[in-house]
C-alpha cells in the first residue's frame, strides 16, 4: 500500500502526463464579408454626386501663384485682410490690427480655378473670428512678435524688419502706437487661446467671441476679391 501512495506522489510532482488537461489549438471560425448592397451603393453614389457638385465649385481664379512668404507676400495679405475686415463687419467698430500665423495652412494655390475643395484643403481644421482688446504696450509686443518669426500675415500695421528681426519704424493705420489707447485685434480663437508665437494676444483686455468660422470668412472673402494675384503693398519691409 506505501509503495502505491509513493508512486502516486512521485507521478503527481513529476508532472506525469496522465495528470495533464489536453489543451486543444483554438480555430476560429470562417468569416464571409458581404457582398456590396446594390441599394446603398445607390445612395452613395447619389451622394457623392451631390458632394463632387458642391465642391467642384469656383471661388476665385488665382492668376499667380499664392504662397505664405516672408516677411510678406499676396496670400499673407489676403488673410490678414479677409480677418480685419469681416471682424470689423461684424462688430461693426473699427479694428485696427488682423494677425494670423500660417501653422493651420495646408495647401498653396497654383494659377487657375479654386474651388470650394480647395478652400476645405487650405484650411481643414476650423476656428472661429476673435476681436481682442489690446494696450498699446500689448500691441507694441504683438508687431516684435510678428517681426521675429521673419514675418507673418499682418494687416493694419507697417514696419521694416531691423537687425536680428527687430521691428522698426511700427505705424498702426499709419499712426504712432500710443502706450496708453486701446487697440482692437482680430485674429482666430486657435491664436487667442494660447497657440503660436504671439503671446501677446493671451491676456487681453477684452475678448469677444464671434460665431464665423475661419472657412465661411475666407471663402467670402476670396470670392468677393475674385481675381488674386500675387501683389503686396509693402507692409513689411526687409
Amino acid at each position: 500500500m506505501k509503495k502505491l501512495i509513493g508512486l502516486a506522489g512521485f507521478l503527481l510532482l513529476s508532472g506525469c502526463s496522465l495528470f495533464q488537461p489536453v489543451v486543444e489549438e483554438y480555430v476560429p471560425p470562417e468569416f464571409e464579408y458581404p457582398g456590396p448592397d446594390s441599394e446603398t451603393e445607390e445612395i452613395l453614389d447619389s451622394y457623392r454626386h451631390k458632394y463632387r457638385m458642391h465642391t467642384n465649385r469656383v471661388v476665385a481664379t488665382a492668376h499667380d501663384t499664392l504662397k505664405f512668404e516672408k516677411p510678406d507676400s499676396g496670400l499673407n495679405n489676403l488673410v490678414a485682410d479677409a480677418i480685419r475686415f469681416r471682424a470689423a463687419e461684424e462688430s461693426q467698430k473699427f479694428v485696427h490690427l488682423g494677425v494670423i500665423g500660417i501653422s493651420p495652412f495646408r495647401v498653396w494655390f497654383e494659377p487657375g480655378k479654386i474651388t470650394l475643395g480647395d478652400m476645405f484643403e487650405f484650411l481643414p481644421e476650423d476656428d472661429h473670428l476673435v476681436i481682442l482688446t489690446l494696450t498699446g504696450h500689448q500691441v507694441y509686443d504683438l508687431v516684435q512678435q510678428v517681426a521675429a518669426q521673419g514675418g507673418a500675415p499682418v494687416s493694419g500695421a507697417r514696419f521694416m524688419l531691423g537687425p536680428d528681426n527687430q521691428a522698426q519704424g511700427i505705424l498702426v493705420n499709419a499712426e504712432i502706437i500710443n502706450p496708453e489707447n486701446e487697440y482692437l485685434v482680430a485674429t482666430t480663437s486657435r491664436f487667442a487661446d494660447g497657440e503660436g508665437p504671439f503671446s501677446a494676444l493671451w491676456n487681453p483686455v477684452r475678448r469677444q467671441d464671434y460665431e464665423v468660422s475661419m472657412n465661411e470668412l475666407l471663402i467670402e472673402h476670396f470670392r468677393r476679391e475674385s481675381d488674386l494675384y500675387n501683389i503686396t503693398d509693402a507692409r513689411i519691409r526687409s
